[in-house]
């Protein structure tokens, strides 16, 4: 019974030793840890240690705008061009004859309008404001200015009055606001009178209004 003991004594005993003899694989030197290694740093002589940094990539780059062209239209108005309105054709009716004569010329473009002075009172008597309208392209003299008056009975009957005069000053081309006064008979005060203005020169000639 000893001798029975002793022997599975030994018999472990070399199983033991057997085992420990046997190599350690990959995974067994995985699994177990082994010893952190210490790495001492030498500063070598000249250099100077350097810690290496670490910069965080940006998520999302931000987009650089890039600078455009930008087209801004200004509108120029251009200046209208004059138009010579004597150069443009009459399709419908003939060319106006050249003037034959300066009056004749000074009556197609100008105008004269009597119109009664209310601040003036007489029985027989009238005063006029003569108002000259001017479509010619010159100035008119005040020399070449002059203008007719008829003074007319209301109820009829022929002239009654007459008188010439002129303008103070040269009429202004294209205008309607130069002024002169006039004085004239009107010996029909029941129904009154009606009066005639236009453009008077000693050669003769011209155009009315009333």
């Amino acid at each position: 019974m000893r001798r029975r003991g002793v022997g599975l004594l030994l018999l472990l005993a070399l199983v033991f030793a057997c085992r420990r003899s046997e190599p350690v694989g990959p995974s067994d030197e995985a699994s177990s840890p082994g010893p952190t290694p210490i790495v001492a740093a030498v500063d070598a002589p000249g250099h100077a240690e350097v810690e290496p940094t670490w910069t965080p990539e940006p998520e999302h780059a931000a987009a650089t705008p890039v600078p455009g062209s930008a087209v801004i239209e200004v509108p120029v108005r251009a200046s209208p061009t004059p138009i010579d309105v004597g150069a443009i054709p009459n399709f419908d009716r003939p060319r106006d004859p050249t003037p034959s004569s300066r009056a004749e010329e000074l009556a197609r473009c100008l105008t004269y309008r009597a119109s009664l002075d209310p601040t003036f009172s007489s029985t027989s008597r009238v005063r006029l404001k003569i108002t000259a309208t001017s479509t010619c392209s010159f100035w008119v003299p005040a020399e070449e200015s002059g203008f007719e008056v008829l003074s007319k009975p209301v109820a009829g009957g022929g002239m009654a009055a007459r008188e010439v005069g002129q303008f103070q000053s040269a009429i202004p081309p294209r205008s309607s606001h130069t002024e002169t006064i006039i004085e004239i008979d009107c010996p029909a005060p029941a129904g009154g009178c009606r009066y005639e203005a236009r453009v008077w020169s000693p050669s003769g000639g011209g155009r009315g209004s009333e």
